[in-house]
């Protein structure tokens, strides 16, 4: 008999998977479609990365990381889009928490 076990994913792989693959991301009931350029997707990515190694183990949640790519997120569609502006925006949303 073969076991089949499925490998888990971390919230921060399934945002970036997300993010590099460019489909809808879901924030409450509306489904957001994210049509960025590839550079822009590397950026969230990196700083989705940078931020979520920084919380507290205790503080670490799916939620808090769901939270945080929607701030990254909201960013991208207000139009600001460098790695600077995704990490700022995640570290404000951390800092308020």
């Amino acid at each position: 008999m073969v076991a089949f076990s499925r490998e888990r994913r971390s919230p921060a792989q399934i945002a970036r998977s997300h993010f590099a693959t460019g489909r809808g991301y879901h924030i409450g009931r509306h489904n957001m479609l994210t049509e960025f350029d590839q550079s822009t997707l590397a950026n969230m990515t990196a700083a989705l990365d940078y931020v979520c190694k920084k919380i507290p183990v205790d503080k670490d949640s799916h939620d808090v990381r769901k939270r945080i790519a929607e701030a990254i997120i909201a960013r991208a569609n207000a139009g600001r889009r460098t790695y600077v502006d995704f990490e700022t925006a995640a570290q404000t949303l951390c800092a308020t928490r």
